[in-house]
């Protein structure tokens, strides 16, 4: 083959070639691309699963770690999935729920069933409910509250049931103090209201059978029948009393003293006699607080008699006391400080779940014939003094109070010892009071007892008296004034105008009730004594020898 001939078959060639590779470069190149397209799908397909799992996985740890309590059931009841919040809500795990139908799991006690069945079926016609209350019963025996409310949803292709149960435990504890609070607050209310005059009519009475006691022979029938009256009246005085520790009056008169003392003193009274012994654990024994030692030391033997009477009058009382800071709040009453804790713990049965919500309610008891004032008395003493008296108890096993007082910096107090004469003090006494029947009795006392004695009705008169006394030579020696005088002046408003009158003047307070803590710090308004009503003739003797000796 000739040159020219090789060259126009290389030439066709090599142009075939050309066109072949052309040809195939395309093909190739939608093989390519398909190729491509097929990795892009795939990957795609990849980075959808992996963001569904990174997704699921999310959404898993929201659920596991949620602070509520999830439940999922089935639209029967029987439980299919929880997380960490439900099991250390009803203290069971999710192992042990899954299968188990929460309507006969024994977990909601029987009265809550029927609002229960009720929510579920609304959720089966697709309606939510809540949120609704509900008590639930925990692995260990014991109670929770919570909030619950429900929603129906899809899963898995399949309808259930979503509850979110929320632990409002401390919540309900909070409102039922606050409850309780107002309570004792009405009663307040009802005892200040009715105190001032029965206090009054107590005055006339026990007075006058005082009077008459000490006119007669001492050996006579008639002798023997008014002591018996005049303790009947005493007793009224002492019930005025517990009432009055529920009002808005009756501040305590503090006093900073040992804790420990205090205590081991109550004990000792309130449990002498019985078969009952106290056993003492003290961390701290210089413990300090500010009381009013005869209050504090009436809620604590309150508190111990309930013990001896709880153990059948034997056993052993275990009494601990100690020092404790609370920092923070956190949903529980206390308020951040320094508290003596002070722990009652008997050995008697314990208090059941639906009493131990009652037992400082005014009048609510368990025990045949009891009044039912003793502790509510002691929970209003404790929360005057600014602190919190709590309950806990396992049936069968105990009950333990806590009373918990805010740490005094102070010094501890002492009493200066009064050295008397053995002179018999007399004087001129002036008494005021808007009441005549105590202005009569008061009269009477202080004449049988050596004293002169003068009335007045109302702040008024008694400072217009007190100056033509003061005028004429012939001055009072003391005043005894009643606090409230409605619609007049009374003894708070009148002291400052007799110290005016005579910086010298010993004046006493007095009065049946008062919301005004004039009785709590009366020197600071300017009296010398205090005397609750009614008194008889023994209290104003030894006042009156108290405030005359200076």
């Amino acid at each position: 083959m000739d040159s020219a001939t090789r060259d126009t078959a290389y030439t066709k060639e090599h142009g075939m070639e050309k066109l072949l590779d052309e040809n195939s470069r395309e093909e190739l190149g939608k093989e390519v691309l398909e190729l491509r397209q097929q990795i892009q799908k795939m990957k795609t397909c990849k980075e959808t699963e992996l963001k569904l799992t990174r997704s699921e996985e999310r959404f898993r740890i929201l659920f596991e770690y949620a602070p509520d309590g999830y439940f999922i059931c089935n639209l029967k009841g029987i439980f299919i999935d929880g997380n960490i919040a439900a099991e250390n809500i009803v203290g069971y795990t999710k192992e042990e729920l899954i299968g188990s139908n929460f309507l006969k799991q024994g977990i909601l006690p029987k009265k809550y069933l029927p609002k229960a069945m009720k929510n579920l079926a609304k959720n089966v016609i697709g309606k939510s409910t809540g949120p609704d209350e509900f008590m639930l019963n925990r692995k260990d025996g014991s109670t929770v509250w919570v909030e619950i409310t429900t929603y129906p949803i899809t899963l898995d292709g399949k309808r259930v049931v979503l509850g979110i149960a929320r632990d409002i435990t401390e919540k309900r504890i909070l409102e039922e103090r606050l409850l309780r609070d107002q309570k004792l607050d009405s009663l307040g209310t009802l005892a200040g209201g009715i105190a001032h005059d029965f206090n009054n009519i107590l005055m006339g009475i026990a007075g006058n059978i005082g009077l008459a006691r000490h006119r007669i022979d001492g050996e006579s029938e008639a002798y023997d029948y008014l002591s018996i009256a005049e303790k009947a009246a005493i007793r009224g005085k002492a019930l005025t009393q517990q009432l009055l520790t529920f009002s808005s009056g009756g501040a305590p008169v503090k006093k900073t003293v040992s804790v420990a003392n205090e205590v081991a003193k109550a004990a000792r009274f309130a449990l002498s006699g019985s078969s009952v012994e106290a056993e003492f654990s003290f961390q701290d024994e210089e413990c300090k607080a500010d009381i009013d030692t005869g209050q504090f030391n009436q809620a604590l033997c309150n508190i111990f008699i309930n013990a001896k009477e709880a153990m059948k009058k034997e056993g052993t009382v275990r009494v601990g006391i100690e020092e404790i800071e609370v920092k923070e709040k956190n949903n529980t009453p206390f308020l951040p400080g320094n508290y003596v804790q002070i722990s009652i713990r008997d050995q008697g049965g314990g208090i059941s779940e639906g009493v131990i919500s009652k037992i400082f309610d005014p009048f609510f008891s368990t025990k045949k014939g009891n009044k039912g004032m003793g502790l509510s008395v002691a929970y209003s003493i404790i929360k005057r003094h600014n602190g919190y008296l709590l309950v806990d108890s396992d049936p069968g096993r105990g009950t333990t109070f806590y009373i918990l007082l805010p740490v005094s910096e102070k010094s501890i107090y002492t009493t200066k010892r009064y050295v008397s004469d053995g002179q018999q003090k007399t004087g001129k006494i002036l008494v005021m009071d808007d009441e005549e029947v105590i202005t009569a009795v008061a009269a009477n006392i202080l004449k049988e007892i050596g004293y002169t004695a003068d009335t007045a009705a109302d702040g008024q008169e008694a400072v217009e008296k007190y100056t033509q006394a003061m005028e004429s030579g012939d001055p009072f020696d003391a005043a005894i004034m009643d606090l409230t005088v409605p619609g007049g002046m009374g003894g708070e408003e009148a002291v400052k105008k007799l110290l005016n009158i005579d910086p010298e003047a010993k004046v006493i307070v007095s009065s049946g009730y008062s919301n005004s803590p004039v009785f709590a710090d009366y020197t600071r308004y300017g009296f010398k004594a205090c005397m609750p009503k009614p008194y008889d003739i023994e209290e104003l003797k030894h006042i009156l020898k108290k405030v005359l000796s200076g």
